[in-house]
């Protein structure tokens, strides 16, 4: 949650042309629901969530589901690439794994779910590092956000 509400406001700050939105467990219902209906009526949006997003929220159009946490098991992964193939619907899911995380990409196979593992091109790698040190230079609330984590 910590993450999530960290890197919500990063975005929010470094002002990415679309709507930057989080969803947690630490919000009230009325406000996860709020945030859901902005969402879900939005043609194009950025939303940084927790699992609480993973199970029974039904949002048309979900083109991309790209997890930066790795999940506990396949079901997890499953309901949490589920938001992007909603009434019969497809989308694209994306799970960036640490080298100690890599066994997951057999846990998936097990489960039959099908995983193209692709190789990081450093060469074409984009950082946003400079941008966000330079934000939590200025923003003492985003480095004491940061120290949470």
């Amino acid at each position: 949650c910590k993450e999530v509400s960290f890197f919500y406001k990063v975005f929010c700050k470094l002002r990415p042309g679309i709507p930057v939105m989080v969803l947690h467990g630490n919000m009230k219902q009325m406000k996860r629901m709020a945030v859901f209906l902005h969402f879900s009526q939005s043609p194009a949006a950025l939303c940084f969530a927790t699992d609480v997003a993973a199970r029974g929220l039904d949002i048309v159009g979900v083109d991309w589901v790209v997890q930066f946490d790795c999940p506990d098991d396949a079901e997890t992964y499953i309901h949490r690439v589920g938001r992007t193939a909603r009434f019969e619907s497809g989308g694209n899911g994306v799970l960036f794994l640490e080298p100690s995380e890599v066994a997951m990409v057999k846990v998936l196979h097990s489960k039959k779910v099908p995983v193209q593992v692709v190789e990081m091109n450093t060469n074409k790698e984009q950082t946003i590092t400079p941008r966000i040190q330079s934000l939590l230079a200025q923003k003492k609330d985003l480095q004491e956000d940061a120290k949470k984590m």
